[in-house]
């Protein structure tokens, strides 16, 4: 029953396995399988798993499901505690597992609780000079983690959301009469000519046509 990292804890009986396995944040695991079939809950840390086309980000209290000699790789971007139990193939109840690995499935589908904790980050602190780096650092996760699971829940990458929000702000300042310049300041662009060029592709405006739009609007 072939497994990576160290387990703290493990016990074995009769052609199945159980073990509390430590994975160090830096391991990098290319496609392989392994001859048991395995059933991880995911107690701490949160990963990246790759199954053919489809890329999870499994994170704290999600649990997934890996059929006999399955080719699947890791991504482990943080120290990851995971339950492992290893059933060998002789063992493995096909069957009742693919209720579990369709739950799993569905679990695994679901927003991990500090992609919002980002999200929420960048609401607020759009005006710094955020990046990808930035934002994994202050909610303690790795790149990768990150930016796979904007691209997964949010649709759309970390500089995408912050351009986003900087924009919005910016749209809401350019209702008053306060100088370009200084909105674009205020909302973290580096200047004036940067703040025109994201707010062009964002909105297909330049801010000076925006504002005397909206300022029809009012009228």
């Amino acid at each position: 029953m072939d497994s990576f990292g160290t387990d703290l804890r493990a016990w074995s009986l009769d052609g199945m396995r159980v073990s509390e396995t430590l994975m160090p944040a830096g391991l990098h695991l290319d496609s392989h399988a392994h001859d048991a079939g395995q059933i991880c809950f995911v107690l701490e840390g949160s990963y990246i798993e790759r199954i053919g086309d489809d890329t999870r980000v499994l994170s704290p209290g999600t649990m997934h499901v890996r059929a006999p000699r399955e080719m699947h790789a890791n991504e482990f971007t943080s120290d990851v505690l995971t339950l492992l139990i290893s059933i060998d193939a002789w063992r493995w109840p096909g069957t009742s597992l693919d209720i579990a690995r369709a739950m799993a499935f569905t679990v695994d589908r679901a927003e991990p609780p500090w992609l919002r904790d980002a999200a929420s980050l960048i609401e607020r602190r759009y005006a710094e000079p955020l990046t990808l780096s930035s934002v994994a650092r202050a909610i303690g996760v790795g790149r990768g983690a990150l930016a796979s699971a904007f691209r997964r829940f949010r649709g759309s990458s970390v500089g995408e959301s912050i351009r986003a929000a900087r924009v919005a702000r910016a749209k809401t300042l350019l209702a008053t009469n306060m100088p370009l310049a200084e909105i674009a300041w205020q909302c973290g662009f580096h200047d004036q000519a940067h703040f025109t060029r994201v707010f062009r592709a964002m909105t297909g405006e330049t801010p000076g046509v925006w504002r005397r739009f909206a300022a029809t609007q009012r009228v």
